[in-house]
């Protein structure tokens, strides 16, 4: 065997490893990542704190409830303590860290109705609002 087939076989090796992690990629990325539905109607609060930061998207839509996914793009979302509470006045999500963390890649997502009240903290990120009055 010369020095071009083993160059050459291991060129396609690599590249077919290459592909194979490309792949596995987004498997492994949803398997950290949830949808929650929850009851919501135009008007109620939702009171985000987010102690952690992280980005936030909230899209407005013309129908009552809320979706909400979210995830890490890095870590684990055991590292995080994640609470939701539903009462009369709307939805609160808590979000902090089990440990301190040198940096969040947490993310939420929503899709809400389009009239509601919005209180939020955060303690750095992007927020993203659209589709709101």
């Amino acid at each position: 065997m010369n020095t071009n087939t083993r160059i050459t076989r291991s060129s396609c090796l690599s590249a077919l490893c290459f592909v194979a992690m490309l792949t596995a990629a987004p498997v492994l990325a949803a398997g950290n990542q949830f949808t929650e539905s929850f009851a919501f109607d135009p008007g109620q609060t939702l009171d985000l704190n987010f102690k952690v930061g992280g980005s936030i998207k909230i899209d407005g839509w013309d129908q009552s409830g809320i979706e909400v996914t979210y995830g890490d793009k890095r870590r684990s979302l055991e590292e995080y303590q994640i609470d939701f509470a539903e009462d009369t006045a709307g939805l609160s999500i808590t979000a902090t860290e089990r440990k301190r963390l040198n940096q969040s890649n947490l993310y939420f997502e929503f899709k809400a109705p389009r009239e509601m009240v919005l209180e939020l903290f955060t303690a750095g990120g992007s927020v993203d609002l659209s589709g709101l009055r």
